[in-house]
């Protein structure tokens, strides 16, 4: 998880961490890997975005949020975001 995946300037956030095994993850790698996860979203349409307000009555807001793990070692990571 990121505290914030982008900051008020642009810049990747400060620290982040393994969901898993809580280890810490370099935040560049978890942008980055944040980015193409939205990428294939965008690509198989599988996602749209609405305003709340478009909501019909009794329906539910779908909450999310990150999850970011390394598949790989601390010699070779390979940062994976869902």
């Amino acid at each position: 998880m990121v505290n914030r995946l982008v900051g008020r300037k642009g810049k990747a956030a400060a620290w982040a961490w393994d969901d898993i095994t809580g280890v810490k993850l370099d935040p560049e790698a978890v942008k980055a890997a944040r980015i193409e996860e939205i990428g294939y979203v965008k690509k198989h349409e599988v996602y749209s975005k609405v305003k709340r307000s478009s909501i019909q009555a009794g329906q539910k807001v779908i909450k999310v949020r990150w999850i970011d793990i390394n598949k790989g070692g601390e010699e070779n990571p390979m940062i994976r975001s869902r």
